[in-house]
């Protein structure tokens, strides 16, 4: 299944935004969102999220931010590795910044 937003044409223009969202409740617990790779038989599918591409100033952020709570705490936020099958390891966790023209950053 492939979704996007609209693509626009002019000078400056904004192209269209992707919104998903789980479901609202009224007297319970918020629906959930869950974004999963594919099931393969050798190797699994990957989910992969990228900030947007820019030709003039700032490539788009990515921003992760748990849920806030009215009246108690707000959520956590996971990063975690699945355990491994019979003969592996479990998979790394990576962190890294883009390289900089800037010798003062």
């Amino acid at each position: 299944i492939s979704f996007g937003g609209g693509t626009a044409t002019g000078f400056g223009g904004i192209g269209g935004n992707v919104n998903m969202k789980g479901g609202d409740s009224l007297g319970g617990t918020g629906g959930n969102v869950l974004m999963e790779g594919g099931r393969g038989n050798d190797t699994g599918g990957f989910v992969e999220i990228l900030g947007g591409e820019a030709n003039n100033y700032y490539g788009g952020d990515i921003k992760i931010t748990s849920g806030r709570s009215t009246l108690t705490s707000s959520g956590s936020i996971y990063m975690t590795t699945a355990d491994s099958g019979l003969s592996g390891v479990s998979g790394s966790i990576f962190y890294s910044t883009g390289n900089s023209s800037d010798s003062n950053v």
